[in-house]
């Protein structure tokens, strides 16, 4: 077991981008966004993890939470950003694999679910979206 906490700097593409872009003008917005879909943002991070084994079998659980909110008032064309929106964006990620160990030395057969929460706030815009992923993989531990 065991849990992280970590300040983050990062570059975020808005989950409501695509939302946002379709019912507004980009003009006057943040540089980096109007030009490349993303911004610059800083935030928090936390991760937190248990693993269980018993015999051949294994079960691993990951939560992940991440928070991010735009730098504003430091774009590298400032003079020109009339509309400096907010924007914010927010990850939660839960991850479980079971995993059996395959007959061969160091070598794992895991079985992946994992959900996949965003919620995103541009200017007065919101959206939130979720995503389930379900995967097989091999792992070699060394």
């Amino acid at each position: 077991m065991g849990a992280d906490i970590y300040p983050t700097f990062s570059m975020v593409q808005p989950a409501a981008r695509e939302f946002y872009n379709q019912n507004r003008n980009l003009a006057g917005v943040k540089s980096v966004y109007r030009a490349e879909d993303y911004y610059y943002a800083l935030g928090m991070g936390t991760v937190g993890r248990m693993e269980m084994e018993y015999g051949p079998f294994g079960l691993e659980g990951h939560i992940r939470y991440h928070y991010f909110n735009s730098i504003e008032g430091l774009d590298r064309y400032q003079s020109i950003v009339v509309n400096d929106i907010p924007l914010e964006d927010e990850r939660l990620w839960l991850q479980l694999t079971f995993l059996y160990d395959l007959p061969i030395e160091n070598l794992k057969l895991g079985l992946n679910a994992d959900k996949i929460y965003r919620w995103s706030d541009i200017d007065d815009h919101s959206y939130d979206m979720n995503e389930s992923r379900f995967f097989a993989r091999l792992v070699f531990e060394f």
